[in-house]
């Protein structure tokens, strides 16, 4: 009981403080690598600590939150011919031809749009994104130790180059198990019944 109580506190004080910490880095191929200590509870603990929203699914085994923000600099969008008429809007120097369409497609985003007398109308945004969440472990570092005991780490790769992570929030299930599920149990029982049956042979 008093292992269990002495690793719910250290669980808790991964975030007791504010948001759960993370570490940002770039992979070998400068991709965004964003990487949190896996916090362990057990349901009830979770759902206290707002840290899981059970929704539609059952024996939820773990669950991580992702959130990320998409920003692209300046950029030059090129016209394109409109099938529209076209309206001169001239000043002493320079004219433009309105409506005029404008189009741009990169692999992680997409814009088009029209410039009309009204001003510039986007009609279709898009965002493409490849998150990759991997659970597992890694060695501790500065611990040569080959007996070390490893750390429960989330991973979170982000492939596009545009969007970065501003928040991440993990937490991994634990089931509680049953009184006669334990190890310590099973000895007790085989203890106890062992001294019977010396007892009834005697």
């Amino acid at each position: 009981m008093r292992g269990e109580l002495k690793n719910y506190q250290n669980q808790i004080s991964k975030f007791e403080l504010g948001e759960q910490e993370y570490i940002t880095k770039l992979d070998a191929q400068g991709r965004e690598l964003n990487e949190q200590s896996q916090v362990i509870l057990t349901k009830d603990q979770a759902i206290k600590h707002g840290l899981l929203e059970i929704d539609r699914l059952k024996k939820v085994q773990s669950q991580v939150k992702v959130i990320t923000r998409t920003q692209v600099d300046s950029i030059l969008i090129p016209f394109i011919d409109s099938v529209d008429k076209p309206i001169l809007v001239v000043d002493s120097i320079n004219y433009l031809p309105i409506p005029k369409s404008f189009s741009l497609t990169d692999k992680w985003y997409s814009f088009d749009g029209v410039i009309n007398k009204q001003g510039i109308l986007m009609d279709s945004i898009s965002f493409v994104n490849d998150i990759r969440i991997t659970l597992g472990y890694k060695k501790q570092p500065f611990i040569k130790d080959l007996f070390s005991k490893p750390i429960p780490i989330v991973d979170v790769l982000n492939q596009n180059p545009y969007t970065e992570v501003t928040g991440l929030q993990n937490v991994v299930i634990e089931e509680r198990k049953k009184f006669y599920h334990k190890k310590g149990f099973w000895a007790g029982v085989g203890f106890v019944g062992g001294i019977f049956v010396a007892t009834q042979l005697k």
